[in-house]
């Protein structure tokens, strides 16, 4: 149901691009709509497994994935809201995008691996949320030199050569 669910969320999509029937109140819904569903699917993996050998420890597990890919969601939606930022926050590599791995979940419970995914996105999801931060603030922070006219070479001295010199060091 899961694989079905995440082939026809990214068809519709890509139907109203083709289509022209995109709009900013589509896109919000569906974007909406993917941040809910993809934390709470951690969160439910994580309470089905509290009743394993995992106990109590699963579900905080499952609201620690969870939470921490809403959150890295939201973070990438704002980063890529910046005008410091040109195109998507993580693009894809061979026609896949970052979060097509979500359609890896249903295999991946087919075989029995929930317990190391859950694992792996309790850790993984609040370092990705953590180096999504850093990059918007980064991006934030380009944002407002650039209008108080900050932005440029730096003119800083580092061990006795200026910054002039170590200028591809700053770019």
């Amino acid at each position: 149901m899961w694989v079905l669910s995440a082939f026809l969320d990214r068809a519709d999509g890509e139907l109203a691009r083709m289509t022209g029937m995109t709009s900013p109140r589509g896109h919000t819904y569906d974007y909406a709509s993917d941040v809910v569903v993809n934390g709470l699917v951690f969160v439910a993996i994580g309470y089905a497994l509290g009743g394993s050998t995992l106990g109590w420890a699963g579900i905080a597990l499952g609201v620690t994935a969870g939470g921490s890919v809403a959150i890295a969601s939201l973070l990438s939606e704002a980063l890529e809201r910046s005008p410091a930022t040109v195109g998507r926050a993580y693009e894809g590599r061979g026609g896949f995008d970052f979060d097509d791995v979500l359609y890896l979940l249903g295999p991946i419970a087919w075989v029995g691996w929930l317990l190391p995914l859950l694992v792996g996105a309790s850790i993984g999801g609040p370092v990705f949320a953590i180096l999504t931060y850093v990059r918007l603030r980064r991006a934030q922070g380009s944002i407002s030199a650039k209008r108080t006219g900050l932005a440029g070479p730096r003119s800083e001295r580092t061990c006795g050569s200026t910054s002039a010199s170590n200028s591809s060091t700053h770019r």
